[in-house]
């Protein structure tokens, strides 16, 4: 996404889930790994490109 940057705001409603996993060859023999579940998202833009355009309305 070329029109988002470090910094911008995203909203994310969902769940957030984590699991153990093995890890192999290494010191520690478990990792975990996260994953996101979206329902809803949305990216709040704001700026001096927007200024201009008027009141930001919430879809």
């Amino acid at each position: 996404m070329q029109w988002l940057h470090p910094g911008a705001l995203v909203f994310v409603e969902g769940s957030l889930s984590y699991w153990k996993m093995e890890k192999e060859g290494e010191n520690r023999p478990f990792h975990y790994q996260n994953a996101i579940h979206a329902d809803q998202v949305r990216f709040i833009f704001y700026g001096k490109s927007l200024e201009s355009s008027g009141p930001l309305e919430n879809t």
